[in-house]
């Protein structure tokens, strides 16, 4: 018997993110809106029939079609992962929404962190959906690498978006123009501050790729970005905001269907072998799956936590601390230089900065940062209503 191939496919990315199906699917139906997306590379050969496909993170609202024209092919389908959804369906507006899903205290919380980044900061948001210049989309595609990098280095993982970096934003520029992709940014003035890379299919909008400056972590961008891209899903027929993989507080916050994501096996069914093996897979991946719901999975993300713990105290020596104090005055005016806290060279003051604005509800318009002309390394915040020295470590 010659060597079994076995090869591996995630169709959450790979649909959504390229808009190609597996040459051994016929058809994606929606079952959200009944609507057929046909594969028009469609490939039954002895190649295919000679390989066990594993198709992982098949969406619940998509069913696929099994090309068996020329090769019988079969599948085995269970559950491995779970995935989160808004299903927006039945609802008029956000508000309506949030009604449904949050008690009044949380939606109150909701709205007073929209209205504290708004009062602090000269916010806007957009969306490119259709249309976005050359040089819009390169600026926003490095400042979200640039956000991934800092935000997961923080976090001590990594973000495995960045492994297919390049090839992603290859593709993504061209469907954002066809309406398969959209960027939803957050701004401060000029400077984004959250960037979201979607995906668009029919009724569906896949919220495949976020991150935000960290500068601003006090602020929640992640749940005001999910808030204004509802308002959109409401404002332009999108049915279903999908957060899919990965279990997060926030995710379980705003969305009303926790789902399960099938996995199919797929064999040549006229070669008995072939189906001892995909039948092998299935029950070593429902092991896998049964091993973590007991939570033996800890124990392996425990010890990988503490690993990375070492290295970050090893390696990350140049974290910045302050010592921070609050005073009654600032100095007299002509042993301070103000400094402008939007250049490169003050990137690390603008995380204290904004935290003063968060807990004091001050708007950038009253901020002035100062720096004593004989103490390099203090820095002086002053505000409408109270001043913060602060010095590095």
């Amino acid at each position: 018997m010659s060597l079994v191939k076995i090869k591996k496919y995630n169709l959450n990315i790979d649909f959504f993110g390229t808009r190609s199906i597996y040459p051994f699917y016929s058809n994606v139906y929606n079952k959200s809106n009944h609507q057929n997306f046909l594969n028009p590379n469609q490939n039954n050969s002895l190649e295919l029939g000679s390989t066990i496909h594993v198709v992982n993170y098949i969406n619940p609202y998509l069913q696929l079609s099994l090309n068996d024209s020329k090769i019988s092919l079969k599948a085995f389908k269970f559950q491995l992962h779970i995935g989160f959804l808004a299903n927006l369906h039945g609802f008029s507006n956000v508000d309506e929404y949030m009604k449904f899903k949050m008690s009044s205290k949380g939606r109150t919380k909701m709205r007073g962190y929209l209205r504290r980044l708004e009062t602090c900061f000269n916010i806007h948001y957009k969306m490119y959906y259709g249309n976005i210049t050359i040089a819009d989309y390169e600026l926003l595609f490095r400042k979200l690498h640039c956000f991934i990098l800092n935000r997961f280095e923080e976090r001590g993982n990594k973000h495995e978006a960045l492994e297919n970096w390049e090839i992603l934003k290859k593709n993504s520029y061209a469907m954002i123009l066809d309406k398969k992709a959209s960027l939803f940014v957050i701004y401060n003035g000029e400077e984004p501050i959250d960037i979201c890379l979607n995906y668009h299919h029919q009724n569906i909008l896949d919220n495949a790729i976020r991150s935000y400056d960290i500068n601003y972590s006090k602020f929640r961008l992640g749940y005001i970005d999910i808030l204004k891209q509802l308002e959109w899903c409401f404002e332009n027929g999108a049915e279903i905001f999908d957060l899919s993989f990965g279990d997060f507080e926030y995710k379980r916050k705003w969305c009303n269907e926790v789902y399960d994501f099938e996995t199919q096996i797929i064999y040549n069914k006229s070669r008995f072998e072939y189906k001892a093996i995909a039948f092998g897979i299935m029950q070593l991946n429902k092991l896998k799956a049964h091993l973590k719901k007991k939570n033996v999975h800890l124990v392996y993300h425990k010890a990988r936590k503490l690993f990375n713990r070492k290295i970050e105290v090893d390696t990350n020596k140049s974290k910045i601390l302050f010592d921070v104090t609050e005073i009654e005055t600032i100095p007299k005016m002509e042993t301070l230089s103000e400094i402008d806290i939007r250049s490169d060279k003050y990137e690390f003051i603008k995380r204290p900065v904004y935290d003063f604005q968060y807990l004091n509800f001050e708007t950038s318009q009253n901020i002035k940062v100062y720096n004593p002309i004989n103490f390099p390394e203090v820095f002086i915040i002053s505000g409408k209503k109270k001043c913060l020295k602060i010095e590095l470590l």
